[in-house]
């Protein structure tokens, strides 16, 4: 009957420890093998906010007045309009950043006058006077549909640099007004004051 060869504690110790290491090392490399480190992970830059942001149209004035005195045709006003805001944005890109800002921008017609333009702010956070003198001359100048029977108040909501929390919750309470307008409103002490008498005492002809 052969007998198997006798070994020493320790050569048997040594043994079993080689394999422990040989089995750690198999098991090692098939978890290497099924995972991969991922890169780490890159921040994605923050996006710079636009200049000019329009977000919809404001009115002052009833619907059917606006048409009636464009003549029916509302397309002439939507058009000017985004002349307007395609020029704000192109001044705007170029103006030294500062702190976001909300608000509406507002032009006025009239039979027999270049177009009046103005900013209404729901908070104290506004524009510099001087970008905004600059926005208000430049952007007269741009060629306005004539109303008849009466002036016409046409508004975009915007924001600029991001705009303004504050502001723009605001305003969903109802549109601001200019501070000219508001000045006259309030020196007449009347209530319900028309329209086309307000503006006429805050855009004399």
């Amino acid at each position: 009957m052969n007998t198997l060869p006798q070994r020493s504690p320790l050569v048997l110790a040594a043994a079993l420890a080689l394999g422990s290491v040989i089995a750690l090392s198999s098991a090692l490399a098939a978890v290497s093998a099924q995972t991969s480190v991922a890169p780490p992970a890159t921040k994605t830059p923050a996006k710079t906010p636009e200049a000019f942001v329009v977000h919809q149209a404001v009115l002052y004035q009833p619907d059917p007045v606006l048409k009636e005195r464009f003549g029916g045709d509302g397309l002439i006003a939507t058009f000017y309009l985004r002349q307007v805001e395609a020029e704000a944005k192109k001044i705007l890109a170029t103006a030294p950043r500062g702190l976001g800002t909300s608000g509406v921008l507002i032009s006025t017609v009239r039979p027999g006058s270049s177009p009046k333009i103005w900013f209404a702010f729901p908070t104290t956070r506004r524009l510099p006077t001087n970008l905004r003198l600059e926005l208000e001359k430049k952007l007269a100048t741009i060629p306005a549909p004539v109303p008849t029977g009466g002036p016409v108040a046409m508004g975009l909501a915007f924001s600029i640099w991001g705009g303004d929390k504050e502001s723009q919750e605001m305003m969903r309470q109802g549109p601001p007004i200019p501070d000219a307008w508001r000045l006259v409103a309030a020196r007449s002490k009347k209530t319900g004051m028309p329209f086309d008498q307000m503006l006429g005492l805050a855009w004399p002809q």
